[in-house]
């Protein structure tokens, strides 16, 4: 640790960006910014790291086709780094590493990982798993790991759990091996934060603790950045915490069982923008904002879709009459009047359906205050939904609106009498 014998540690699913690209060099400056000693990547490449620092990560290959330079995890410190272990059998093969952070202060245990999502290798990769397999197989040796280790040094396990914490989709016999896996530990990012709740997590053993823990969003200003938001810790000996952790107050610790929060935090003090007085004003200047990015919205996106038939002239009806391969009804149309005129849903899948409208403007260049805006909205909608709104800017399908198609015409050869009328004439009766 340094000489405060303080520590941050950040971790970030990047999604592959790539360094050079216009999303690698802002995901690069945002690593940056976070001011990490410890950072641990997933889905990324060293070259998005700072230059001035060590290095390992848990190799090439994990079962998918092998892409130059793509690591699963990367652990980067600006202090000395001394590889202990790459996962190398089952699941954790190129997606664990182990390596101890000799800092100022005391050596510190740094486990890096990238749990399979559900669907690893079901699908694509070797194609020879089932829903979760892979993930459930992953635990079972992280608990192997673990259960090796010297309690007595300082652990940090960081990295894409691919799970939400606590449980949200996930089946709760998933949800519970991750419990006894990490029984003893604490969870510092569980529950909601500013720009959460996240599947990318830190987690400590007793000899560590949190000071203060931050995130940030999957989308800056310039549109979207990758498929999960970032977080960071600073953390402290156990012994010598300076204070209470300035953030919500639902980091788990699976040694309490008993005091779990299973409800989303909604306490957001702390945030820069004021939440508790009313809902987040509309100005002309953000609806003029909001409507030229659905009008340069592209075919994905279900909202901008539908602003730009209505700009056609079309009114609901003929656009729900068109057809759609994404299913476009009365209630999207619904939360894009919303969106356009700052109103408050009532309903769970209203704000479900309304967030998504917000987010789908995080995949754009907008500007500050629009940015405060919509994620001001999202901290409500939460509120009303706080299982299934989320911050993270939506992901667009490559769907489009088409006209309904006709049912062909049934025919017969018209030699032939029709059997309702007994003459030949075309088509049936």
């Amino acid at each position: 640790m340094a000489e405060t014998s303080t520590l941050t540690i950040a971790t970030w699913n990047v999604e592959w960006a790539t360094p050079g690209s216009d999303r690698g060099s802002r995901c690069a400056a945002v690593l940056a910014d976070a001011r990490a000693d410890i950072s641990v990547v997933t889905e990324g490449f060293r070259d998005l790291l700072p230059p001035d620092g060590y290095t390992v990560d848990a190799g090439p290959d994990w079962g998918y086709p092998l892409k130059r330079g793509r690591r699963k995890v990367i652990v980067w410190s600006r202090f000395p780094l001394t590889l202990e272990l790459a996962g190398d059998a089952g699941a954790t093969r190129g997606r664990l590493v182990m390596a101890t952070v000799t800092t100022p202060h005391a050596p510190i245990r740094v486990i890096g990982i990238c749990i399979p999502w559900h669907e690893a290798h079901v699908r694509s990769g070797r194609r020879d798993a089932q829903p979760w397999s892979e993930h459930m197989d992953y635990l079972d040796r992280l608990q192997s790991l673990l259960g090796g280790l010297d309690d007595d040094v300082p652990t940090v396990v960081a990295g894409d759990f691919n799970q939400r914490i606590p449980r949200v989709r996930q089946p709760i016999r998933v949800f519970d091996r991750l419990r006894e896996v990490l029984s003893g530990w604490t969870i510092h990012t569980a529950g909601a934060q500013p720009n959460g709740p996240h599947i990318d997590h830190i987690a400590t053993n007793r000899k560590l603790t949190a000071e203060q823990v931050h995130d940030w969003a999957a989308a800056d200003h310039l549109g979207r950045l990758s498929d999960h938001a970032g977080v960071s810790c600073r953390l402290a000996d156990a012994g010598e915490a300076a204070g209470p952790v300035t953030t919500s107050d639902t980091v788990t610790s699976y040694s309490q069982p008993e005091q779990e929060n299973h409800t989303m935090a909604t306490d957001d003090s702390h945030r820069e923008f004021d939440l508790s007085a009313s809902d987040p004003v509309m100005t002309p200047q953000l609806r003029a904002e909001i409507e030229g990015i659905l009008r340069r919205t592209p075919g994905g996106f279900e909202h901008g879709l539908g602003f730009q038939l209505r700009e056609r002239g079309l009114n609901d009806n003929e656009i729900i009459n068109m057809g759609s391969e994404i299913g476009t009804s009365r209630r999207w149309l619904n939360s894009l009047d919303r969106l356009l005129n700052g109103a408050r849903p009532t309903s769970e899948s209203a704000a479900l359906d309304t967030s998504y409208a917000y987010r789908e403007l995080f995949n754009h260049p907008r500007s500050a205050e629009l940015d405060r805006y919509a994620r001001a909205w999202l901290h409500e909608l939460k509120k009303i939904n706080p299982d299934k709104v989320s911050f993270e800017a939506l992901k667009a399908r490559d769907r489009k609106y088409k006209p309904p198609q006709r049912k062909p015409e049934q025919t017969r050869a018209v030699q032939q009498p029709c059997p309702e009328c007994g003459t030949i004439h075309r088509g049936l009766c």
